[in-house]
């Protein structure tokens, strides 16, 4: 074996302990965000390459114009986070009514063996539902201490994606790091083909979920509230590997049991049977564009599921894409 070849091997094997390692800390959504900015980044340049005829410049212009983006997006979301965070903490009964206006509602559309196990007095409800959140309130803050570490994580990760960005494009004569840059630039390509890829499935999600809370649902006099907003998130969010879905299905069946506990039911079963049919969706669609059959996309979802948990099925199609690529880049297979 040459030594570029062993180089190749060595990196390659630095990059895929390292992958492992960030989802065993916890920090995919970083990497993630990452690469989404790596690739905004690109994209950016290649525009105002082809359309602007910025030539040397179009790098520090797409700099400039993807860290705008990316301050303004995160700007926004602080001001709606603290402006919401500042309107529970000085009107907690507020948020006790709306939820106490849902479970009442929802309580009483109950079947009467069912509905006498839960109070029937509004007063009642809205004691217990103080009471829950007083008992859970360790769970809340730790779930809001992860979601403020998962934010930051990706602030930090979009910041890295723009410096490697950047920084692309600078010679080396060194074989160490012309074979990292390659490296990653598979990888990316293994992100890009693997988001391609989760658009079309987020469509084909958002067109099934339309067709059930716009025909089906009508055809059996239900109005579904909110069903065109749910229809847009179910697109947007779907673009999130598998997490995408899981948020989307709880958000239906909320609003669902809103309106009857059957329609909440009956929703969420015709999600779960979109969600479980989108694994085979997913590794068919995948699978064509890296040439690999849908049962190993299959396989490596499901020894990384349960190795890593959900974590482990959004990466798979990642990585294993990537060890596809390398595979063929060096003509093993």
């Amino acid at each position: 074996m040459q030594l570029r070849q062993k180089v190749d091997v060595g990196v390659m094997c630095l990059l895929v302990v390292g992958f492992i390692t960030i989802m065993k800390v916890a920090l995919l959504p970083a990497l993630l965000a990452g690469m989404v900015t790596f690739l905004m980044m690109r994209f950016s340049e290649e525009m105002m390459n082809n359309y602007m005829k910025l030539g040397n410049r179009s790098k520090f212009v797409s700099t400039i114009v993807i860290s705008l983006i990316i301050i303004g997006f995160l700007t926004l979301i602080s001001m709606y986070s603290i402006s919401w965070l500042y309107k529970t903490v000085s009107n907690p009964d507020m948020i006790v009514n709306e939820i106490t206006m849902v479970l009442d509602k929802t309580i009483k559309d109950l079947p009467p063996k069912i509905s006498e196990f839960f109070p029937q007095d509004i007063h009642k409800l809205k004691i217990s539902i103080v009471d829950f959140m007083k008992e859970n309130l360790f769970v809340l803050r730790e779930f809001s201490r992860g979601a403020t570490h998962t934010l930051i994580t990706m602030i930090l990760g979009m910041i890295i994606g723009i410096m490697v960005a950047a920084s692309d494009s600078i010679k080396s004569d060194k074989m160490f790091i012309n074979s990292l840059r390659t490296r990653y630039s598979h990888l990316i390509e293994s992100f890009r083909h693997v988001m391609v890829a989760q658009a079309g499935i987020a469509l084909f999600n958002a067109v099934m979920t339309a067709l059930f809370l716009l025909i089906i649902m009508p055809l059996f006099g239900v109005d579904f509230p909110f069903a065109k907003t749910i229809i847009i998130l179910t697109f947007v969010i779907g673009l999130i590997p598998i997490a995408g879905n899981l948020i989307v299905n709880a958000i239906v069946l909320l609003v669902g049991l809103s309106v009857s506990p059957y329609v909440g039911v009956s929703a969420f079963a015709y999600l779960i049977f979109i969600h479980k049919f989108e694994y085979f969706l997913n590794a068919k669609i995948i699978g064509s564009r890296i040439e690999a059959k849908a049962f190993e996309l299959l396989v490596a979802m499901l020894i990384m599921e349960s190795i890593f948990g959900v974590t482990g099925l959004i990466a798979a199609p990642i990585l294993y894409c990537y060890l596809k690529k390398e595979l063929k880049y060096h003509e093993v297979i």
